[in-house]
């Protein structure tokens, strides 16, 4: 990985954003959790998995086709032809959704329906925006947007749920306005206006986009449906308080995942330019090598710690959802995996294998999931997630062997090992000293596998 300073320096900003943006989420976890009662903050998870549901499905994920298209595009013109119909893509399409909205969400108090959209609309730009700012390249503006949104967000909740008691309308408003803030500095510090070119719509170049995009709508709805429908279910079968409570369990694992997710980002950045150098088997076995050491410590250093915000930050009504927080932490550890396959697959151009392999996982999740529901309540949710994301990396692995031969060396198999010791231990909490320990273990068992990797971090 020496020549990979490119990979190293976007994985590095985004980190290092993602672990201060989610970092000041969790702060605020303690007192939003507060502030709601339980049925509110479940409900607020609830509509906040619907606009991740929406996102693709208005979008057409064409914002991951102006990616993959103008990375590698060195026409200007062309390159403004792709930000401009992706962007009339997005707004005729949500504004088809905005009618249709207004009965589907019916059911919805006038003011927290109005707070919805708003949010929804918000991050809905924020994705395109996003990845405007991946296909010029600009990884610096997009993680430094990642900080300073969430620091505005967490203001304007406080105000908004603290002060003023809005309750659940308060905290959409507040992500929302948070969100919209900082649109305004992408497009600005991005020079997006500069980008559109209204003249270059056309037909054959917004299909061209769409065809692109088209296996990544199924793949995206999928992810939902393992990551959220879960939510869904619960709240048919269980009920608010139990998505309150589930909410919670997937914190920690929502951390993990947003934090790798950020290395498939600058990932897929380096592998789409590098996918047809002769050495490009090798670059991905070195690369998915280190990130596997890299994520299985962090995972098991997440699992050994978790006890010290269950039990001195997060709120005590909400202390069963250490129990199924290890399981949701090695999906995330999953998801991670196969989204660094799904990189390798996006190089290739071969975005309907993603899709295929996702929507197995997430007809899996469903079926599991109903199935043991009835006897194991919510770890039912918590085991169908675990299971689909095993079946996903397993598919992509299969996929990807005509083209890529990926092995796995000895001390990503130590990790490994090192892993299942946390995850066993996370279900045998005793003694206070005993966490403490095990926490300990896991920053030295992260050092020892890892000391190369944080020595290039370190001086680089």
């Amino acid at each position: 990985m020496n020549d990979n300073n490119t990979l190293k320096r976007n994985t590095l900003l985004l980190t290092m954003a993602t672990i201060i943006n989610k970092g000041l989420q969790f702060l605020g976890i303690p007192f939003f959790s507060h502030w709601l009662t339980v049925g509110e903050y479940g409900q607020f998870d609830l509509l906040c998995t619907y606009i991740s549901l929406l996102i693709p499905i208005i979008s057409l994920s064409t914002h991951e086709a102006v990616f993959r298209f103008n990375v590698e595009e060195n026409n200007k013109n062309k390159r403004k032809a792709n930000v401009t119909n992706c962007f009339v893509i997005y707004s005729i399409n949500l504004c088809i959704f905005l009618i249709a909205s207004l009965f589907i969400f019916n059911r919805l108090p006038l003011t927290v329906y109005v707070c919805f959209i708003f949010y929804l609309v918000t991050e809905l730009h924020s994705t395109y925006l996003k990845g405007y700012l991946r296909s010029i390249k600009r990884i610096d503006i997009y993680s430094f947007s990642m900080v300073l949104t969430t620091i505005l967000m967490i203001l304007l909740v406080t105000v908004f749920v603290w002060v003023f008691k809005w309750g659940l309308a308060g905290i959409l408003l507040g992500y929302a306005i948070g969100t919209l803030m900082g649109n305004i500095l992408l497009c600005i510090w991005g020079k997006w206006a500069s980008m559109l070119y209204f003249r270059k719509c056309s037909i054959s170049n917004m299909w061209a986009l769409v065809r692109y995009a088209l296996p990544l709508i199924p793949n995206d709805i999928s992810w939902w449906v393992m990551n959220a429908s879960d939510r869904q279910i619960i709240n048919v079968f269980i009920g608010d308080v139990a998505n309150g409570v589930y909410a919670i369990a997937h914190k920690i694992p929502a951390l993990c995942q947003v934090i790798f997710n950020m290395f498939s980002i600058s990932w897929q950045q380096e592998i789409v330019t590098r996918i047809d150098s002769p050495d490009a088997n090798k670059l991905i076995n070195e690369v998915f090598n280190t990130f596997l050491k890299v994520l299985l410590a962090v995972g098991g250093g997440l699992m050994a710690g978790s006890f010290v915000l269950y039990y001195f930050i997060f709120d005590l009504k909400y202390f069963e959802a250490i129990y199924y927080s290890p399981i949701l932490l090695t999906s995330a550890v999953l998801i991670a995996v196969s989204q660094f396959l799904g990189g390798v697959q996006i190089a290739l151009k071969k975005t309907f294998h993603n899709g295929i392999s996702t929507v197995i996982g997430a007809v899996c999740n469903i079926w599991v999931h109903l199935l043991l529901i009835g006897g194991l309540g919510l770890f039912a949710a918590a085991v169908s997630t675990l299971i689909s994301n095993i079946v996903i990396v397993i598919l992509r692995f299969f996929l990807l062997r005509n083209k890529i031969r990926i092995q796995i060396e000895k001390k990503a198999v130590l990790a490994i090992i090192a892993y299942l010791y946390f995850f066993t231990n996370a279900y045998l909490h005793g003694a206070l000293w005993k966490d403490i320990c095990n926490l300990l273990l896991s920053v030295i068992i992260f050092g020892l596998l890892n000391k190369k990797w944080i020595y290039e971090m370190c001086t680089k």
